[in-house]
C-alpha cells in the first residue's frame, strides 16, 4: 500500500519519466505533438490505478470462479478512474478562469454564481460516482470469501475515504 508522499513521489518520478523518454523520441526526429501536464498526469494516475488493481488482484488470489466478477468490478473502477480525472481537469480549468479586474459587481456576482453552479454539478456527479462505486463493489465483495474480504478491506486501508475525497483508488 502506498502514502499519499509515495503516490506523489511515483507521479514525480513517472513524469520525469515521462519527459525524458519524450525528448529521446523527440531526438529521434519523430514528430509527435507534445501532450500537456494534464494529459501526462492523467496517464500516470491510469498507469498506478491500473498497478494497484493488479496488486489487489494478487493479493485476493482469486478463484476461477470469481474471475468474471473481478473482471466487471475491475473495469468499471478503472473507466471511472479515467472520468474522474476528465472531470478533475474541468475543475481546474473552471478555478483558473480569471476575474477581471474591470469587471461589474454583477458580473462578479454572476461569476461566482456560475462558478458555485459548477461546484454543484460536479458534487452531483461524484455523488452518483461513488454511489454507482458503491454498488459495484457491494456485488463483487460478496462473492469474496471472509479472508479475502480481510485483505480486500485491509488493503484500502490509510486511503482518504473521507467526505472531501473523490479519488479513492489513486
Amino acid at each position: 500500500m502506498f502514502t499519499l508522499q509515495q503516490n506523489a513521489g511515483r507521479l514525480s518520478i513517472g513524469l520525469l519519466s515521462f519527459f525524458l523518454l519524450g525528448s529521446v523520441s523527440l531526438a529521434q526526429n519523430r514528430p509527435s505533438p507534445e501532450p500537456s501536464l494534464q494529459e501526462v498526469s492523467h496517464q500516470v494516475v491510469v498507469k498506478i490505478s491500473q498497478e494497484r488493481i493488479d496488486s489487489l488482484k494478487k493479493k485476493l488470489n482469486l478463484q476461477v470462479d470469481q474471475l468474471v466478477a473481478w473482471n466487471v468490478w475491475s473495469s468499471v473502477l478503472l473507466v471511472d478512474v479515467k472520468k474522474q480525472r476528465i472531470e478533475d481537469m474541468k475543475m481546474l480549468e473552471n478555478v483558473r478562469e480569471p476575474m477581471m479586474e474591470t469587471n461589474t459587481t454583477n458580473q462578479k456576482i454572476l461569476r461566482q454564481e456560475k462558478r458555485l453552479q459548477f461546484h454543484i454539478d460536479r458534487l452531483q456527479i461524484q455523488f452518483k460516482r461513488i454511489e454507482a462505486a458503491r454498488l459495484n463493489t457491494e456485488s463483487f465483495y460478496q462473492l469474496l470469501s471472509k479472508d479475502q474480504q480481510t485483505i480486500f478491506d485491509l488493503f484500502w486501508e490509510g486511503q482518504n475515504l473521507g467526505p472531501n475525497s473523490g479519488n479513492w483508488l489513486y
